[in-house]
């Protein structure tokens, strides 16, 4: 398992149109300021940047489910299964490196500061917010500790869809662990370090040998 995101800042006034008299028009939502993610919006992109890399290796037109592209790689052959993981590390090494370009890193700044600087910056571009821990040996290991993501997930199984009769939480479990191999793909990217994961009680911990 080795391994930007900004909103939009508020809409000038000479730009917004007057609602009050015309009720066919539907007032968008002005974002204020630029901090304000919505976390569910962010969550719906990686939804998103998944399901489309599942969608180009479909392998059996069949069973094919166009609403549950989990669903859909559950059922993919293992090297299927490695390809689709192997694309999703690209992309989001690809994302990581692409942020890193946007980061000044002060000479000065200590490893502990720049892994602060993940958890709270790099973090809040992909989930729409920060880390929920960070944690060290103080040797150069890095354990940043996600407990919202699984726990929040909105990912749903239809079981009148599935063409296997794999046990639930195994099913559940192998699909899910796209979401930390795709964060920690970004993570990497953005550090140029090595990121593994291990997912323990439904919380993600990211260790990082900086």
């Amino acid at each position: 398992n080795k391994v930007k995101m900004q909103s939009t800042g508020s809409i000038s006034s000479k730009t917004q149109t007057n609602y009050t008299n015309n009720p066919t028009v539907v007032r968008p939502t002005i974002i204020e300021q630029s901090f304000l993610i919505d976390t569910n919006f962010n969550n719906l992109i990686i939804n998103e940047i998944i399901s489309s890399v599942i969608s180009l290796f479909n392998e059996n037109t069949l069973s094919y489910n166009p609403t549950n592209q989990l669903l859909n790689y559950y059922k993919l052959s293992q090297e299927t299964k490695q390809n689709v993981i192997s694309k999703l590390q690209a992309i989001g090494n690809s994302t990581g490196t692409k942020l890193s370009l946007n980061f000044n890193k002060n000479s000065n700044m200590s490893q502990l500061m720049v892994m602060k600087y993940v958890c709270k910056e790099v973090y809040h571009n992909i989930c729409g917010r920060q880390m929920d821990a960070l944690k060290t040996n103080h040797q150069g290991i890095y354990y940043l500790l996600d407990k919202q993501l699984l726990a929040n997930s909105t990912i749903h199984f239809d079981k009148s869809l599935q063409y296997y009769n794999a046990n639930e939480n195994e099913e559940q479990s192998e699909c899910l662990q796209l979401y930390p191999i795709f964060i920690a793909s970004v993570i990497q990217g953005f550090l140029d370090k090595e990121v593994t994961f291990s997912i323990e009680n439904g919380i993600i911990t990211y260790i990082i040998k900086y």
